[in-house]
Formats: structure tokens, sequence, C-alpha cells
């Protein structure tokens, strides 16, 4: 069973860096060739997002299927495999 509180601390992480990616929602592409800066802002807002969720599932998969992974691609295969999620 995964520790809740792992779980817990990377969903509010989850949810603190996606409302502060919320301020940029209106951001286009035009603003971001024009400043360097927010591109570099937004795609650290993304990888803080997508690095919570796949540590997320990782933490899933080890302690509720017991399994090892090597790469987080093997993550959903894993997930997949337990029925956890699909491949849809």
């Amino acid at each position: 069973m995964p520790d809740l509180e792992i779980i817990e601390k990377r969903i509010a992480s989850f949810i603190e860096d996606l409302q502060n990616l919320k301020k940029y929602q209106n951001v286009t592409a035009e603003d971001i060739k024009k400043d360097k800066d927010l591109l570099w802002i937004l795609e650290r807002g993304l990888y803080l997002l997508i690095q919570n969720l796949l540590d997320m599932l990782a933490h899933i998969v080890s302690a509720d299927f017991n399994e090892k992974w090597d790469s987080y691609a093997d993550i959903n295969e894993i997930l997949v495999k337990h029925s956890a999620t699909s491949c849809k």
C-alpha cells in the first residue's frame, strides 16, 4: 500500500504548481517568442507537473504492485497490466 503522506505531498505540490501555471493561461505563442524567460517559466512549470505525476505513479507501482521499473515508460505498462489504467 502506498504511503499516503508521500502521495498527499505530491498532490499538494501538483496542485500548487498547477495554480502557479494558471497565471499564464492567456499567454500566446507570440508572447513566448518575445520573452524567453516566460518560455523557461512555462517549461519548468510543466516539467514539475509531469515529474510530480510520474513520482506519484511510480510510488503506487512500487507499493501497490511490488513491481520494479527501469524508466518512466515502464510505469504505464505496469499500470495497464494491473488494470489500474487503460491505453486509451
